[in-house]
Order: C-alpha cells, then sequence, then structure tokens
C-alpha cells in the first residue's frame, strides 16, 4: 500500500519551487478506495484469530477526503503551483488492440474496488483530471510531460518510469532518473519476455537471462545492434513472416508514445494548459 503521508516528511529544499506537475491518475484511484484497518479504542490495528488485520471498506465521503487529502498533500510536499491530470476513460477502446487484439484482456476479470467509478468521477468534476480514450494515461502523461520539459512527472507505472527522464515514483515516494541506456534495455528486454500484467507475449519460453546473453552478444560489437538482434530473434522463432507482424504487433502494443505526430488517426487529445492550484 502507498504511503501518501510520508511525502510531507521528504519534502526536501532540494525541490524547486513553483513546479508543474503531470499526474497519471489511476494509481490515485486505487489508494484512495483502498479498504481501511478497524482500530481499537487505543487507535491499533485490530487483528483475526490468524493475526492479519481486519480491514472495512470506506464509505462514498472517505474516498473524496482521502483524494482530497493525497492531493493535497502531494501538491505541497513537491512545491508544486499547478498541474495536469490525466485519468483512464469509460471505453477502454484502446488503438493497441488494433495490432494486438489480447491487449490486456487479462484485466476483465480484476475485481475493482468499491466506488472506483465515483472516485474517478470526483477527481474529473473537482480537479479537471482530463479521461483519456484510444490512447491511454500513459501516452497522454509522455506526451505532455515531453511539451512541458521542466515538469515533474507524478506516476507509480514501471513502463513510464523506464523511460528516459526525471520522474517522481509515487509508490516509493523518491525521484527516478532514468537513463537512455536503461530506457532501451527495459522496452527490448520486455520484446523478448513480453508483460504479463498488459497480456504481451514476446516471445514464448524466453526470459531475462536469454534476453542478457542478447545484450552481452551486442556489446561485443562495435557499434549498437540490439533492436537488429531482437528482429532477428522474431524471425528466427517464428519465421520470416510471422515473425515481422509479431515483432511489429509487440512493438505497437508495447511502445509508450511520444508526441501528437503518433497518435491514431481517430483519437483527439490535445495536449492541455496547466490548472493553477489555490
Amino acid at each position: 500500500m502507498i504511503d501518501y503521508n510520508s511525502l510531507i516528511n521528504s519534502k526536501s529544499d532540494n525541490i524547486e519551487k513553483n513546479n508543474l506537475l503531470i499526474i497519471d491518475g489511476d494509481f490515485i484511484l486505487y489508494i484512495v478506495t483502498n479498504k481501511n484497518k478497524v482500530l481499537d479504542q487505543f487507535g491499533k490495528p485490530e487483528l483475526d484469530p490468524n493475526g492479519n488485520y481486519i480491514y472495512y471498506d470506506k464509505n462514498l465521503e472517505e474516498v473524496k477526503g482521502a483524494i482530497d487529502s493525497y492531493l493535497n498533500t502531494l501538491f505541497t510536499g513537491l512545491n508544486a503551483s499547478e498541474y495536469i491530470g490525466f485519468i483512464g476513460g469509460n471505453i477502454r477502446n484502446y488503438f493497441r488492440k488494433k495490432y494486438y487484439p489480447n491487449y490486456k484482456e487479462n484485466r476483465k476479470k480484476i475485481e475493482r474496488p468499491q466506488f472506483i467509478s465515483e472516485a474517478k468521477q470526483y477527481l474529473i468534476d473537482q480537479y479537471h483530471f482530463i479521461p483519456v480514450d484510444i490512447i491511454e494515461t500513459d501516452d497522454a502523461v509522455n506526451i505532455t510531460r515531453l511539451h512541458y520539459p521542466n515538469s515533474i512527472p507524478v506516476v507509480v507505472d514501471k513502463d513510464l518510469k523506464s523511460l528516459e527522464g526525471k520522474w517522481y515514483d509515487a509508490y516509493h515516494n523518491v525521484f527516478v532518473n532514468t537513463t537512455l541506456e536503461e530506457q532501451d534495455k527495459f522496452i527490448w528486454s520486455q520484446m523478448i519476455t513480453g508483460d504479463t500484467s498488459d497480456g504481451v507475449s514476446g516471445i514464448p519460453k524466453r526470459g531475462i537471462k536469454y534476453f542478457e546473453k542478447i545484450v552481452q552478444e551486442n556489446e561485443m560489437r562495435a557499434e549498437n545492434s540490439l533492436p537488429v538482434l531482437i528482429y532477428e530473434e522474431y524471425i528466427s522463432h517464428y519465421g520470416l513472416e510471422r515473425g515481422i507482424e509479431e515483432f511489429y504487433a509487440n512493438w505497437k502494443a508495447l511502445h509508450i508514445l511520444k508526441s501528437i505526430e503518433e497518435l491514431p488517426q481517430d483519437c483527439t487529445f490535445t495536449i492541455p494548459e496547466p490548472i493553477k492550484i489555490t
């Protein structure tokens, strides 16, 4: 569970003033709808006979209060003067499904917390978070933070944190600086291993150790040939025609968009103006 109260304690004079935050709001929904621990008369968590914490569901007003508390703490802790927030839309018509039909199909059976729809609407109505359809919040955050190069992206998602740049990891409440080399290794490793959380297969029965062997082979070459080596692995595993198709499909599923020019034709996303924090 994310301890968002520790944000205030992590505030540092090293953080510049008047920051613009680019917020991936999807993770906030799960923070604020988490169940509360049952406390005894002394304020200590109660345990069941097996020694486990006892939880109860929040009511809607508690969920809204948790949103207010989290965002106010975030704004204060990161010295923010303005922000842009994105959240997943209600129509999950991901453009990636055009290239990878099973994209995120594995998530349909995941149980959603109580009041998550109401929490989303509260972020939209009260904080002007922008619902994103066709593309995903990852794409919206990345395109926007590159448009505002001095902004602070606030994320939890591993895919975003793998991209080159400076990120605020809202799970661990720390800044993360990702190099171009780290970015390239992450995306190309996913092209081999796949991404089980999104239902992307990569090359079956090929894991991270197999990818590390490819990296070692690449390091022995005079110039960087990692994309070529990965492409050759697809051809070797699937054959020429299907190998090309699978390589392209996996790339389209895993690649996070960087600019407006990359948007699908039916996507109307535009880069929004920041909202002032009053």
